[in-house]
């Protein structure tokens, strides 16, 4: 199950490095599109995000215990 922590491991190495290395890197190259930098990595930050929650809700349902039912006459006879 996914920890709802914000500096959880999967968000310091999902999001937040590489955010910091795309911003970094603009920044040295061209800091006219640092701007664009900022916004480019939030929205990628929340599509992760985004995603992280729908797989984790998915994984959640899949946990969910099933039960079959078997009447006397299919289980299996033994000796």
């Amino acid at each position: 199950m996914a920890s709802s922590s914000p500096f959880a491991p999967q968000y310091v190495h999902g999001i937040y490095i590489p955010s910091a290395l795309l911003i970094v890197g603009t920044a040295i190259v061209k800091s006219e599109w640092l701007v664009y930098a900022v916004a480019l990595a939030a929205i990628l930050g929340g599509w992760k995000v985004y995603n992280n929650r729908k797989i984790s809700e998915n994984l959640q349902v899949q946990k969910s215990p099933r039960l079959t039912l078997h009447s006397p006459a299919q289980s299996p006879q033994t000796k």
